[in-house]
């Protein structure tokens, strides 16, 4: 099965995409268009992917350094 795209949140120069993938979800976290890395959630639900994701763009978290060029 491939990742698919479900959700897409941006807000001035931060884009996060929600994926799922098997039984997980990840979000990619972009700077300026350009995907910087990538958390994943994991068994949690789809809304709290999205959570996730919107908090990033939002400016709430960063991704930790080893996050960094996952995808």
């Amino acid at each position: 099965m491939k990742p698919y795209r479900l959700h897409t949140f941006i807000r001035d120069n931060r884009k996060a995409e929600v994926y799922r993938y098997h039984d997980e979800f990840v979000v990619k976290c972009y700077i300026d268009d350009k995907i910087i890395g990538q958390r994943v959630i994991g068994k949690h639900s789809e809304r709290f992917a999205e959570d996730a994701a919107e908090n990033y763009v939002d400016g709430l978290w960063e991704l930790k350094e080893k996050e960094y060029g996952l995808f």
